[in-house]
């Protein structure tokens, strides 16, 4: 909208935008106390001087959207946002042009094993984690999420940056060999991290085949990439295409030769999620059926809490733009 023009939406600043569209947490709520005080401690170890820390951290207060009873966060005036950007925006829906098969969602459950449950809970309640006589410390937040995530794909990662596998038997692994046993036609693979994505296609290798799989993703060069999607599009013998959600799934065609999806893992961006879904539901995917799509989600693990995001924020988008609630994953 501020590329359109500067005065559609009104506003001078993100803040002021957050400020009106949002529901905020007050100053003297837990979180906003915490922060606070977290950032206090720091500025206080860089210029020792109290009196102009505070001077300084009024001007730092954060913003922080409140949440319902339910943990989702809270929203206002959205009915003001839809009229506003209403003048300058027209969509065009698929459902409105093409005659896709529908998307079937079907959760699958694990358990961790119990080396995985033992660290995952090590590193939640005390930030700190010991396994093989190695250490995992995650003191940010950001970097303690992504470390219990990899603790649900079955990986521990050292201080050295070595990578040691939690167990004999990965939990998500033996999930999605159940699932590939009732699949006939082709599939894609779906994982955040290049330890599970490297897992993956070794065991559908060992499992099926050396040509029956391809790997898409970052540290796999350019050429390679496209030679692994032209086989996976082209070769009736390559049934499995393995690739992370932000390398392979946006902008490639012709991957809706597949007709089930699995996702071993999920990133928080709901825009990632979206486009690697709609490789194989797109113009081309008429000749399926239906497509099928999996969550594997490990229970009692952070897997619950990115998935609920993902709703959270797609409830967000068909509100803003109009659309119908509807189900999804």
């Amino acid at each position: 909208m501020l590329f359109l023009d500067e005065n559609i939406l009104k506003f001078e600043s993100a803040v002021a935008f957050k400020s009106h569209f949002c529901v905020l947490e007050d100053d003297k709520s837990p979180n906003t106390y915490a922060i606070m005080q977290r950032l206090k401690r720091q500025l206080m170890m860089k210029y020792r001087d109290e009196e102009k820390v505070d001077r300084m951290l009024k001007h730092k207060k954060p913003s922080i959207i409140a949440k319902d009873a339910n943990g989702k966060p809270q929203y206002r005036n959205l009915d003001e946002l839809q009229r506003l950007i209403a003048p300058y925006s027209f969509r065009v829906l698929k459902k409105d042009c093409l005659d896709l098969p529908p998307k079937i969602y079907e959760r699958r459950y694990i358990e961790l094993n119990t080396q995985q449950r033992s660290v995952y809970n090590q590193l939640r309640d005390e930030f700190v984690a010991e396994y093989a006589d190695e250490i995992m410390s995650a003191p940010m937040a950001m970097t303690r999420l992504m470390r219990l995530q990899q603790i649900t794909g079955g990986f521990f990662k050292t201080e050295g940056g070595d990578t040691i596998a939690l167990g004999k038997v990965n939990p998500k692994i033996e999930c999605m060999l159940e699932i590939l046993e009732d699949c006939t036609g082709k599939v894609l693979i779906w994982a955040r991290f290049k330890e599970e994505l490297k897992l993956i296609l070794t065991t559908l290798k060992d499992a099926y085949g050396i040509n029956s799989a391809v790997g898409y993703w970052g540290d796999i060069s350019n050429k390679d990439k496209d030679l692994n999607k032209n086989r996976f599009t082209n070769d009736p013998e390559c049934r499995y295409f393995v690739s992370q959600q932000r390398s392979g799934g946006t902008g490639l065609d012709g991957l809706q030769v597949a007709d089930t999806e699995i996702y071993v893992s999920n990133p928080f961006s709901l825009i990632d999620r979206l486009q690697s879904e709609d490789r194989a539901h797109r113009s081309g995917s008429e000749m399926h059926k239906k497509v099928l799509i999996f969550d594997i989600e490990a229970v009692d693990t952070l897997d619950r809490k990115i998935i609920d995001s993902l709703i959270a924020k797609k409830e967000l988008a068909d509100e803003v733009v109009g659309d119908a609630p509807t189900k999804w994953v």
